[in-house]
């Protein structure tokens, strides 16, 4: 899997998620998510190149706080 899916999985995730219960076809359902990934593809491999350039290595606390926080931001937009 490449690392710049990581964002496209969470959002397919959380829109899966917000739509139980609701009548809409798995073919509708990827097409959203495929189109929200065309449209934002920028966004989301800046985030990921962003996310990867901190270090995470359990040791480095200041790091791992930066790696959860940067995390938190991400899934709130």
């Amino acid at each position: 899997m490449h690392k710049h899916n990581i964002k496209f999985l969470w959002i397919a995730l959380l829109i899966s998620i917000q739509l139980v219960g609701q009548d809409i076809s798995k073919k509708k359902l990827f097409n959203q998510i495929l189109n929200y990934r065309k449209n934002h593809e920028h966004q989301i491999l800046k985030e990921c190149f962003q996310l990867l350039s901190i270090p995470n290595v359990w040791s480095d606390r200041p790091n791992v706080w930066k790696n959860a926080k940067f995390i938190k931001i991400m899934m709130e937009s």
